[in-house]
């Protein structure tokens, strides 16, 4: 008889195993197909695809020259948001203003140990002497300068090694 409980108590367990596992692995956890978003994206998947670098052949190599001189205490973030960096004081009404701009991204951002953001470092290349990113360019370093955040341009064609060199010196990093 104690065999026959402790049976049907395994019976019952296997059971219930089974069933949790069905229902955590069918349609509720990972079968995504019934996902709204996930519809939408179903006819656009042979469009997306990984990059193959999420930084340019110019920004790699200044990144390399950046971490070769800069003291290990402090780090670097490449291509972080804007939003990310500064933000408004509360009750200001400038967020209609910034929410145009707030979504660009910054090449570089030099923060303390602290995560503290020091320093904003953007590398100009050809695309900086369109008008459009050149106004893009304006409205950001306004928006560093309204926080307090130093922003250097870097260009392209430049000694990085000197040009990293001369920031970690004028900003004693």
């Amino acid at each position: 008889m104690l065999w026959f409980s402790l049976l049907t108590v395994l019976l019952i367990l296997a059971l219930l195993a089974i069933l949790h596992r069905v229902e955590w692995h069918g349609t509720h956890a990972t079968d995504h197909r019934h996902h709204p978003l996930a519809v939408s994206l179903e006819k656009k998947e042979a469009q997306l695809k990984v990059k193959t670098h999420v930084l340019t052949q110019t920004e790699v190599a200044f990144y390399h020259e950046l971490y070769r001189q800069l003291p290990k205490t402090y780090h670097i973030f490449p291509q972080m948001r804007l939003a990310d960096v500064v933000e408004t004081a509360k009750g200001q009404k400038l967020q209609a203003t910034l929410n145009r701009t707030i979504q660009k991204h910054l090449d570089f951002v030099i923060c303390s140990p602290e995560m503290r953001p020091l320093v904003v470092i953007e590398i100009n290349g050809r695309s900086h002497t369109d008008p459009r990113q050149q106004a893009r360019d304006v409205q950001k370093r306004e928006i560093c300068a309204a926080a307090g955040l130093p922003l250097v341009s870097v260009p392209v064609g430049s000694v990085f090694a000197y040009e990293v060199s001369t920031i970690i010196s004028t900003y004693h990093l």
